[in-house]
C-alpha cells in the first residue's frame, strides 16, 4: 500500500537524491561549456564529486573545487520547503488527496580563489570580475536549461513510494527552475569569506 515508507527513501528524501543524480547525469556537458574561452578550464574540470547533496559550511580548496554545486531542501533559510494542499474535500482521505508542492533548491559557489587578480591593477581586477560572473553564468545557465529544461527534467521518478503502488515509483513532476539569486555568500575558508554564488530554486509536484 502507498504511505510512509521503512525500507525506502520517502518523498523529501527522495527528490534531493533524484536531483543530484541528474545533475551529475549532464555533468559532461558543464565539463565541455567551462572549456570554452574566456574560462578556458582544462578537461575534466567539471566532475560528479563537485556536485553535492547538503550545504557544507566550509569550502574544500580551490584545487580541490573551483566551484561547488549543492542540492538542499527549501527555497532559501527559514522559509518553505513542501506545501500541501488538500485535493478532495467531504471524501474519505487517502495519501493522493494530498498534492505536495516540493520547493528544492540548488546552490553554486565559486572558489574565493578562482581566477585570482594577478596584481591590483584595475585590468587585473576588472578580468577577475568578468570571469566570475561568466563562470556564475555559464553554471545557472546549464542547471536551468541542460538540466532541468529538458526532456529528463521536467519529470523526474524519485526513488519513493509514498503515492504509487508497487512496482512503480512516485514522480516530481512539472518541474522547473522558477526563480534565480545571484549574491555573495558566507563560507568558512581561511577564516570567514564571503563567495561568488547563487541560489536556484527548483519548484515541482508530486501528486
Amino acid at each position: 500500500m502507498p504511505g510512509y515508507s521503512t525500507v525506502l527513501p520517502n518523498i523529501d528524501e527522495a527528490r534531493l537524491e533524484a536531483v543530484h543524480a541528474l545533475i551529475v547525469g549532464q555533468i559532461a556537458d558543464l565539463d565541455a561549456s567551462l572549456q570554452l574561452s574566456p574560462i578556458s578550464f582544462p578537461a575534466g574540470t567539471a566532475v560528479a564529486g563537485l556536485v553535492v547533496i547538503g550545504d557544507p559550511e566550509s569550502l574544500p580548496s580551490q584545487a580541490e573545487a573551483p566551484f561547488l554545486i549543492c542540492v538542499t531542501g527549501g527555497t532559501s533559510v527559514d522559509t518553505v520547503d513542501l506545501e500541501t494542499e488538500l485535493r478532495y474535500v467531504g471524501v474519505p482521505s487517502t495519501v493522493s488527496s494530498f498534492r505536495l508542492t516540493l520547493h528544492t533548491t540548488v546552490r553554486v559557489y565559486i572558489h574565493p580563489r578562482t581566477f585570482p587578480a594577478a596584481d591590483s591593477s584595475i585590468s587585473s581586477i576588472q578580468s577577475q570580475a568578468e570571469l566570475r560572473e561568466r563562470l556564475r553564468s555559464r553554471l545557472c545557465d546549464f542547471i536551468r536549461s541542460d538540466v532541468f529544461q529538458s526532456g529528463s527534467g521536467v519529470d523526474i521518478a524519485l526513488g519513493s513510494r509514498e503515492y504509487a503502488t508497487a512496482p512503480g515509483y512516485d514522480a516530481y513532476t512539472q518541474v522547473r527552475v522558477a526563480e534565480i539569486r545571484k549574491g555573495l555568500f558566507d563560507k568558512s575558508f581561511a577564516g570567514l569569506v564571503s563567495v561568488f554564488g547563487a541560489e536556484l530554486l527548483v519548484t515541482g509536484l508530486v501528486e
